[in-house]
């Protein structure tokens, strides 16, 4: 399951609408991670993160655009799409989630992919 908190409480990925970022972290390696931290202009500290079952891989697997796009401008698209696909011949799925946001900058949309064991 995906986890989208602002300050702790939980929340939806369209929050950060109309919100200006003032920091987009990404642990070291970038790609291949399962949490990303957003500061707001007004304090608020967005965190997109995974808590990943026994039986599944999580990660970030590609960013389109610039993230840099996002920062210092407000944010005018945050919404998510999903997509999955059911392999029974291997027993797994996998679901690509894409991230879109967007600023008078520009447009980033970030891939998480989650491959599951079906059991």
């Amino acid at each position: 399951m995906v986890d989208y908190t602002i300050n702790g409480r939980e929340c939806h990925i369209g929050e950060l609408r109309g919100l200006t970022l003032v920091d987009i972290m990404i642990p070291i390696g970038t790609l291949y991670t399962d949490k990303l931290t957003f500061t707001s202009s007004d304090g608020k500290t967005f965190l997109m993160t995974h808590v990943q079952d026994c039986c599944e891989q999580v990660h970030l697997s590609d960013v389109v655009g610039d993230l840099r796009d996002l920062v210092g401008s407000p944010i005018l698209i945050a919404e998510e799409t999903c997509n999955q696909v059911v392999d029974r011949n291997k027993d797994e799925s996998a679901t690509w989630t894409f991230y879109k946001l967007a600023t008078q900058k520009g447009y980033v949309t970030m891939v998480r992919n989650i491959k599951r064991l079906l059991q």
